[in-house]
C-alpha cells in the first residue's frame, strides 16, 4: 500500500495478511505536525471498480428512460411551444449524460482518520488490501462555496463560522438557487444536506463536541477544507417533470463515485 503526504516517512509499504492500516501508519512514523487527518483521502481499487459499474448501470437505465420519455412526448405533444421545451429538456439530459460518461471514479472511501488515530482498537482500524492509498494533506486554510451564489469562491476559514455565514460572505444565494437541496461536503468526503436537517431534525455533526447539533442547516459548523454546494433550481413544467430528478441523481452518483470530491480536493 502507499502512504502519501504528511507522514514522517511516506512511501510504499508492504504488509502481512490481515494487517491493519494503523500498523502501517506506525511504521511510517505517524503523522507530521502539519497533517490534517480530518481531510484524509483513502483510495481502494476494488471500490473504484464497483463505482464504475454503478455509473455504467445508471447510464444504461437513464438512456432507456430518456428514449421512453422522448417517444411518449413525440406522440402526445401538439403545441409548438411544448415541442421546443421538450427538445431543450432532451438536449440538457444528453449533456448530463455526456458529463457522467466522462467522469472517472477514484475509488475513494470515507474514513474517520481522527477516530482511527485516537482509538486504534476500534472498527475504524480496517484491514488492508493491495493497492490501497492513504493521502493526508496539510491543514487547509479555506472553505469552498460553489453553485448558485453571487460569488462562488474559496474563502479563508474562520473558527466558529457556519454554513449561513459563508453563504453570506459570497453575497448570498441567487434567485435560481434551490436552497432546500443545499449540501455540505466535509473534507473527508462525508456529505450532509439541508434535506437531512429537515427530515431528521438535526443540523450537523460537531467534531469538537462529538455530537449532533440542532437547528437549521444554516447553523451547521464548517471546518477547514469543507465545501458548501448550492444547486440550481429546476422548474418542473408540464414537460419537464423528470429533469430535476435526473440532475439530482447524477450529482448523487458523482459524489458516490468520489468524482466531484476528488476535484475539490485537488
Amino acid at each position: 500500500m502507499t502512504l502519501e503526504g504528511e507522514f514522517r516517512f511516506p512511501g510504499e509499504y508492504s504488509y502481512s495478511e490481515g494487517e491493519r492500516i494503523f500498523d502501517v501508519i506506525q511504521r511510517a512514523g505517524g503523522l507530521t505536525a502539519e497533517a490534517y487527518p480530518a481531510g484524509a483521502i483513502f483510495l481502494r481499487e476494488e471500490a473504484r471498480e464497483l463505482q464504475q459499474q454503478s455509473i455504467d448501470e445508471y447510464i444504461r437505465q437513464l438512456e432507456e428512460e430518456i428514449f421512453t420519455q422522448s417517444s411518449l412526448r413525440a406522440s402526445t405533444i401538439l403545441d409548438p411551444q411544448d415541442v421546443a421545451i421538450a427538445q431543450q429538456e432532451l438536449a440538457h439530459q444528453k449533456e448530463l449524460l455526456n458529463k457522467l460518461r466522462a467522469a472517472s471514479p477514484t475509488g475513494r472511501m470515507v474514513i474517520d482518520m481522527e477516530g482511527l488515530m485516537a482509538v486504534p482498537t476500534s472498527q475504524r482500524n480496517f484491514r488492508l488490501m493491495p493497492g490501497d492509498r492513504l493521502i493526508v494533506k496539510p491543514r487547509p486554510d479555506f472553505v469552498n462555496v460553489l453553485g448558485e451564489v453571487f460569488n462562488p469562491n474559496a474563502i479563508f476559514v474562520e473558527q466558529g463560522k457556519t454554513v449561513g455565514d459563508y453563504i453570506d460572505f459570497v453575497g448570498g444565494t441567487r434567485k435560481t438557487a434551490d436552497r432546500k437541496q443545499m449540501y455540505l461536503v466535509k473534507a473527508n468526503g462525508r456529505v450532509f444536506s439541508n434535506a437531512q436537517s429537515s427530515f431528521l431534525g438535526f443540523a450537523g455533526w460537531d467534531g469538537e463536541q462529538k455530537r449532533f447539533t440542532t437547528g437549521s442547516f444554516n447553523n451547521v459548523p464548517v471546518d477547514p477544507g469543507d465545501t458548501i454546494i448550492v444547486p440550481k433550481r429546476l422548474d418542473e413544467g408540464k414537460t419537464l417533470r423528470t429533469i430535476a430528478t435526473v440532475t439530482q441523481i447524477i450529482f448523487q452518483i458523482a459524489f458516490a463515485a468520489g468524482v466531484l470530491i476528488a476535484a475539490i480536493g485537488d
